[in-house]
């Protein structure tokens, strides 16, 4: 048994139970669900993931107001209520140190009682889910952690008796629009600078660099059909394989292709086995995106002789369509998940949010190149 089907039944045949006796001024208003961490969120959940905390869990959301004047009183109820095993499986988790199941009634039951506002703040820093009447910005989306909107939306609400819950799921389904065009256009640009690499450092013998940009390349290539997909990408390296082949669209088609080229021995031939994943992902975004196919097979500027495709022309050719907010930004650095590599800071939104300042910059390149001719001129 899966835990998504573990705690449907937990929530129904216990919890929900519980509640409706020994919390009458609850009512119907609050919701319940798993989402959140863990590989049980995303149905990947295996033998491994019983070493830590799996078992019967789940969220339950309060409003505000509920919250501040019932939450402890509802956690003390279930802690009472809530019988030591479920389906044979123990309810409770041990206190001290990583939470492992156990049957001592001392133990915290696994139900965590928090509020929409609480939960979207930790995740991805928005307090305010009042979204229909207060829309975040396309800038605000190009801070929010890719990773945490997954949690969001990924699980099963198993209750929800106010609607507000399902109300962000629904919101939150996938990036807007222009958001999603940004963030394309930026996949395709960084890795037009990462895929170059792998011939140039391959032919001076640079066999460690070629490699790691391969593996750079194969994860980018991966990205981008994500986002072909328009599916939110784990930012948990663990199930990023598992994740990439339940997409429907280009995962089967090139998937095989990506195992070759990882396991390629010759460093220098690795860059003709890009090419035909390439055109397939080029030719699924034209309908997609709704963009021509732009030339790309052709030189590119600064040509080495070692990849034959510029993937340059497709960023651009994405970029171009991008409508709103999003389209007189000054750089065309990606959302701040694309290019901040540090997962600890990435579930850190106030942390991250620093970062808003760098969408009023100049782009990057362009302050390089700037500089440069600056250093040219002697000045």
């Amino acid at each position: 048994m899966q835990s998504l089907e573990l705690n449907r039944a937990y929530f129904r045949d216990c919890v929900s139970k519980v509640l409706e006796e020994h919390c009458p001024q609850i009512g119907p208003r609050y919701a319940a669900g798993l989402i959140g961490y863990g590989s049980e969120v995303l149905g990947n959940d295996d033998g491994l993931s019983k070493r830590y905390g799996w078992g019967p869990r789940l969220l339950l959301f309060l409003a505000r107001e509920d919250h501040e004047t019932q939450a402890e009183k509802l956690l003390e109820i279930l802690q009472q209520h809530i019988p030591t095993t479920f389906l044979g499986q123990p309810t409770r988790y041990t206190q001290d140190g990583p939470p492992h199941p156990t049957t001592d009634p001392t133990g915290n039951v696994g139900i965590a009682i928090t509020t929409c506002e609480r939960f979207t703040e930790l995740y991805f820093g928005l307090s305010d889910t009042n979204v229909e009447a207060n829309p975040p910005s396309s800038r605000d989306w190009l801070l929010m952690n890719e990773a945490g909107l997954l949690r969001l939306t990924s699980g099963e609400v198993f209750h929800d008796g106010v609607g507000k819950l399902t109300e962000l799921r629904e919101y939150f389904a996938y990036f807007p629009d222009d958001v999603w065009r940004h963030r394309l256009a930026y996949a395709w640009a960084a890795l037009d600078s990462d895929i170059t690499l792998i011939g140039t450092c391959a032919a001076r013998g640079d066999l460690l660099s070629s490699r790691i940009a391969t593996a750079r390349t194969v994860e980018r290539i991966i990205a981008i059909v994500f986002l072909l997909n328009r599916t939110y990408s784990p930012g948990y390296l663990k199930w990023l394989h598992r994740q990439f082949h339940k997409l429907p669209h280009l995962a089967n088609d090139i998937g095989s292709a990506l195992d070759r080229i990882m396991t390629h021995e010759d460093c220098a031939t690795v860059s003709p086995l890009l090419y035909p994943v390439l055109d397939k992902m080029i030719e699924y975004q034209s309908e997609v995106v709704s963009v021509p196919i732009a030339d790309y097979k052709c030189p590119r500027p600064l040509d080495d002789g070692f990849f034959e495709y510029w993937l340059g022309p497709v960023a651009d050719s994405v970029r171009d369509t991008i409508q709103g907010e999003l389209r007189d930004l000054r750089t065309t650095i990606g959302a701040a998940d694309q290019w901040v590599t540090e997962q600890d800071l990435l579930m850190v939104p106030s942390q991250l949010t620093l970062l808003a300042p760098l969408y009023d910059c100049d782009a990057p390149f362009k302050v390089l190149f700037d500089r440069t001719r600056l250093e040219d001129r002697g000045i």
